[in-house]
């Protein structure tokens, strides 16, 4: 089912005006045993397509062009979802710049953004992309937990008043 739910994406972008670069249901694999899904390139997208809006869980690689990067740093945070974001840059300003104004739970530099490395890199987003605790951080077991707050009103302890 979700094979066929990244799939759509393909007809969804060509419908919608993107190109298509690579559809990963013309790899080899495809159609074969199993589920598998062949890496996807999809090109010339805008942010209102379907592709560009949603978080899609599979080998596809939509792209974006930016002006520069303040343009590139307003188009990655206009968006509902907030996982991982990255850049690669040799230059300091330009990785500070992208850092602080990032909006997302996983910010990398000079490397992939996907790959978390468990007990290394917490994990977890904003947005669409997850709320609350970051899995493997240090306060992930807490979620696991059940809260309670007791809330009592010390005036009211231990007398009625006189209502004669």
């Amino acid at each position: 089912e979700h094979r066929e739910k990244v799939a759509s994406y393909m007809d969804s972008a060509r419908t919608q005006g993107a190109k298509v670069v690579v559809d990963g249901r013309d790899h080899p694999l495809y159609g074969t045993e199993g589920f598998f899904f062949g890496p996807s390139l999809i090109d010339e997208v805008t942010p209102a397509m379907d592709c560009y809006r949603d978080e899609i869980f599979g080998p596809v690689l939509v792209v974006e062009r930016a002006s520069g990067l303040d343009d590139a740093i307003t188009k990655a945070n206009d968006t509902l979802y907030a996982l991982t974001q990255g850049i690669y840059s040799r230059s300091p300003e330009h990785i500070e710049r992208a850092r602080a104004a990032a909006r997302a739970g996983n910010f990398y530099v000079n490397r992939p953004i996907t790959g978390a490395i468990p007990g290394r890199h917490p994990f977890g987003g904003f947005g669409h992309s997850g709320v609350g605790f970051k899995a493997g951080g240090p306060t992930y077991l807490y979620q696991f937990a059940d809260q309670q707050v007791v809330s009592e009103n010390l005036l009211r302890q231990g007398f009625s008043p006189d209502i004669s």
